[in-house]
Order: C-alpha cells, then structure tokens, then sequence
C-alpha cells in the first residue's frame, strides 16, 4: 500500500504531520519494492530493490532498511533522492527459509521522516520457470510470477527491475545459410546483465531426425549456442519433442552450452481440433516420456495455450487446470509451466493461469505414489505382525508442516498422525517421508492398504490424496 506517513523505524515510534518521501506498493505490476530473481531461491543470493520518490524541491539523503516478518533486519543502505525525482536502494539478501512471506521496508531521513511499506515474496527451495509469450503486452505486467518473458526493446528495464529475465523473439529461418542463422540468433544480445538476458526462438520442430540434424538452422543453432553458452535460450518446440533438440539441451551431464530450457506446446485447444484428438493428453505423455528418457525433464517443461480454436474447443479455467494438474502428477521433476500467450479472449484467464504457478508449485504440493507404499518383509502371515512403509511427498517449492497423514488395512485405521514435508532443494536428492506402522491380522486372505495424506490449510496443495497395495497373509 502506498504509505508517506511512517510509525517505525527500528522499533522506535515517530508521528509525522507531513512526508516528502513515498513508497507505493499497491500494484503488482508497478511496486517500488522488487525482488531480483523475482522468485528468489533459498540459501542463494538475491537483492531487495527499493524505489524511493522525493516529492520535494530539494534533494533528500535516506536510509533504507527491510526487515523480516518477524522483524529480523536484512540490510540496510543509504541513498541520495533527488528533487522531484527517484532513487533506488539495492539490498543484497540470502533468503534462509523458503515459502510466501512479507519483507517490510523502511526509510528515514535525517529530519526524521519515516516511511513503511511491505512487499509479499515467494522464496523458493529451488529455480523455477514461468515463461510468459507476452511479457511485451501489457497485460503480462499485472501477473506476479512470469519470471521469463518475451520482451521488447522497451520492455528490458522494466522486467529487469522485477527481477524476471527478459529475452529477445527469435523466428525459425529455413533460408539462412547456418553461419547466417547463428548471426541472426546473436543480433540484438549485448551486456547480459542490463538488456535481454538471451533469446526464445519460436518456434522449431520437424519428424525426421536425420532431417533436422542435416539442416542449415539446426546447425545455426549449435553454432549460436558454443558461441553464446552466458545467453539464455528457451525454445518452444511445435508438434512432437524430438531427439535432436533434446541432445543439445543442457541436463545434468551437459552444463556449459547448450538450450537452457526447452519449452513444449501441448495446445489442447489445438491438437482436438486439428487432429479430431479423443484422448487429449497423450500429447502431454509423448513430450514428457521423450525429455525424461533423454535425461533433459529438469530442463523441460510444458507450455499451455490460453487462446486459439475457441470457435472449436471452449478453453475454460478447469480445463487449464486439469492439464497443469496432469503434468504435475507424471512429470514432478518438470521445473515449471509456460503459457501462450498474454491476452486471451477469456475473461481472467491470465491472471487464473498464474495463480495457477502459485499453487503447483510455489506452494506445498502433496502427493503419494503407489509405489511408495512398501512393506518390510514379504512373508506375511495370520498372527504374526506385518510392517507398513507409507512414503509422502512434497513436490512442491515450499516446505509442508503438520500434513495429516493415516494408514489403512481394510476398515482398520493403523497409523494417524502429522508431518512434516521440507521441499526439495537444489542438488538434493528427492526422497519420501517415512512413515511406518504394524499390525497383526487375524486371519489369512487378501487385505488392501491405503495411504492418505490430508493438506494442513488451503496453502498446501494436494495431487493425489491417496494410495493402495493389496497383500496376501498366509495361514
């Protein structure tokens, strides 16, 4: 909210009748706090940015400080704001704990003014990728997580203060001789820092890999990324991910050149009616098998349309959220989700499909695999105990506390109790919280187990709520 009367400042109290200086954080899309990368990750460094306005004739030296929920101070700097005019504070920061907080911002002059402000943030356990074709329209500037965006000239400063990478528009060209092509990809690119932070090409595709790998733009391309490996580079892959792309995109294995993220369209609004498709998601499925067997899933993620064939498939926000949910649930370890594009005919569906990155990703997301459920021996018998291993996850980017989770055989509830579900973290290794259990049957026969895990509050996430195993217990 925008605030030019301030009431503390360290802890100590002062009353104004007037203010020359101000902070307006009232709009997402125009807050004079920032954060830079706008989703900063946990244990990594980031920096507060903080827009400070003079609304007097005569400059106004400040200093600004922002602090923690529970008041921990983060930093602090000095700055000079000129007469009718603005400046920015940059505080450096290493966030310590994941998840949505308020970061609160104060600024004191010398003649005692003070101003405050707060500014929500999501930190989270690991990098994440919202990638926006749009960021140059205006309607993009009002969401709160495109953290990549297809910019304009214009648009550079702008996305740069928020903290998102903007990137130069690339077009597949066929005509080019490939030393021609990997100019053409590198024009426009400058300091890396302060203009476009690389480019996203849209869009490549093709069937025949013998094809693509002989072409004169395929070969551009690996020129253009040995050439340009600081440059971000995202491409959206029309039609059927193909092997090709996937070898020269990074992974694990591959970390100094290469594609930095592929982005796969998976249009159902598309596919239905140009392909009379009946089971829309298996279009999801070849995309998501084809990256995780090429070792790129980490490097991957999913694009979904927001506009196109709305005289043929009524595009609806359950419909948007099913696909996401979809993707999600068989292919966790996908970093994020693009959308196509930044004004849709559909009333609020911008805006619906970034709250949407918010709640499958930001937030805690549960979930339990079938597999998870185990058990500690498999010869089971009437009479003697049996042993339940329940694994849970969190495949979300913040932690979970306190989730409920119960343990069934049969109508028999043999384990209720709650947990906690720390996100993953950057070069972690995913595992399971554990919990185990025993019982003793009574009798020899079939009996089906089932894991549930129960969300805390609305601000935990759930995919699958639950999972079963059936056994057989001998005499």
């Amino acid at each position: 909210m925008k605030k030019q009367l301030g009431l503390f400042f360290f802890g100590i109290a002062i009353m104004l009748s007037a203010a020359s200086l101000s902070i307006d954080t009232t709009l997402v899309g125009a807050s004079d706090v920032n954060f830079r990368p706008m989703l900063p990750v946990q244990g990594s460094q980031a920096e507060i940015g903080v827009t400070v306005h003079n609304l007097a004739e005569q400059d106004a030296r400040a200093i600004v400080s922002a602090a923690s929920a529970n008041g921990t101070v983060l930093g602090v700097a000095e700055i000079v704001v000129p007469a009718l005019g603005e400046a920015e504070a940059v505080i450096p920061w290493v966030p310590k704990e994941n998840g949505e907080t308020l970061i609160a911002v104060a600024v004191a002059t010398a003649d005692g003014q003070v101003v405050n402000a707060t500014a929500a943030v999501s930190v989270i356990s690991r990098p994440l990728y919202f990638p926006w074709f749009g960021g140059h329209n205006g309607s993009c500037r009002d969401l709160r997580y495109p953290n990549i965006v297809l910019a304009g000239d214009e648009d550079f400063a702008y996305w740069r203060k928020r903290g998102a990478l903007p990137c130069l528009w690339k077009g597949l060209n066929q005509q080019a001789s490939a030393d021609d092509y990997a100019t053409e990809l590198a024009k426009g690119l400058g300091d890396l820092q302060s203009g476009p932070a690389g480019i996203m090409i849209d869009e490549m595709g093709g069937y025949d890999d013998q094809e693509i790998l002989r072409s004169q733009w395929f070969i551009g391309l690996r020129k253009y990324l040995h050439e340009n490996p600081a440059a971000f580079t995202a491409v959206w892959m029309c039609g059927s991910l193909r092997e090709p792309y996937c070898n020269i995109a990074r992974n694990v294995y591959r970390t100094d050149e290469g594609i930095n993220l592929l982005m796969c369209e998976a249009y159902c609004n598309y596919q239905v009616a140009e392909f009379h498709a009946f089971q829309r998601l298996v279009y999801f499925d070849q995309r998501i098998e084809l990256a995780r067997r090429q070792d790129v899933l980490m490097n991957t993620v999913m694009t979904l349309a927001l506009v196109g064939h709305e005289e043929h498939f009524n595009l609806t926000p359950y419909e948007l959220e099913d696909q996401l949910r979809y993707v999600r649930i068989h292919a966790p370890e996908m970093p994020g989700v693009g959308f196509f594009h930044g004004e849709p005919p559909t009333a609020g569906m911008t805006h619906f499909a970034d709250e949407l990155c918010r709640k499958y990703f930001l937030l805690p997301v549960l979930d339990v695999y079938p597999e998870d459920l185990q058990l500690e021996s498999l010869e089971l018998h009437a009479g003697q105990p049996v042993t339940v291993l329940a694994g849970f996850r969190n495949v979300g980017a913040s932690d979970a506390h306190q989730a409920r989770v119960l343990l069934w055989a049969n109508d028999l509830i043999i384990s209720d109790t709650q947990i906690d579900l720390p996100a993953l973290r950057e070069k972690e290794i995913p595992r399971a919280v554990q919990v185990r259990a025993a019982f003793i049957p009574e009798n020899p026969g079939f009996i089906r187990l089932r894991a549930e895990i129960h969300p805390a509050n609305e601000q935990q996430t759930l995919l699958r709520g639950s999972a079963e195993r059936e056994i057989y217990v001998r005499p």
